[in-house]
């Protein structure tokens, strides 16, 4: 008597494969996909924290004249995963803009919560202008007149892209940062 043996014909074997693979593909391009989006967003950290730094420089380190500051062409800069172009503007106030017609904030202490309940229920209650104070009179500088007061307004405009990527990429999600700096 003979025994019949189970076999897997080359058929079976070449349908396991293929839904094997129409499996896979979906998982493999999600990998794909996540990891290109992990690319694009540490790239995006990097060059958040990079037009920060630039601006924090404009306004605490560097001179007030415009040539110290401006940069009137594109400036290149690479970083461990970003390729940077970044472009700094400026612009004088005139003294004739309403630029000076603005009220110093006078900023009441908060009293204490009683039980742990808040007792003010708007943040308007604490913090209110102090129309008394004159322009002339911030902090602790007197300032004779509005001509003793220099304001410029300054853009920084950051492109980036992730190293490798199509220079098509540095204008997909620009960075602007607005700010305005004073000399007393």
């Amino acid at each position: 008597m003979i025994k019949a043996t189970s076999a897997v014909t080359l058929v079976e074997i070449m349908i396991a494969v293929l839904i094997m693979g129409a499996a896979l593909l979906p998982i493999v391009d999600m990998l794909t996909t996540s990891s290109k989006s992990t690319k694009y967003e540490r790239s995006e950290s990097e060059a958040m924290q990079f037009a920060c730094d630039i601006m924090d420089t404009i306004l605490m380190k560097m001179d007030f004249t415009d040539s110290n500051i401006a940069s009137p062409t594109d400036v290149t800069i690479t970083l461990k995963f970003t390729d940077i172009l970044y472009k700094v503007e400026v612009n004088e106030v005139s003294q004739a803009s309403s630029a000076y017609n603005f009220v110093v904030p006078r900023i009441d202490y908060h009293p204490p919560c009683l039980n742990g309940i808040e007792q003010i229920s708007t943040l308007s209650a604490i913090i209110v202008a102090d129309t008394s104070r004159s322009i002339y009179q911030l902090d602790k500088e007197k300032l004779s007149s509005p001509s003793d007061v220099d304001l410029k307004d300054i853009k920084l405009t950051v492109r980036w892209k992730p190293h490798g990527a199509d220079v098509k990429d540095y204008d997909r999600h620009p960075i602007y940062l607005y700010t305005r700096k004073a000399r007393l």
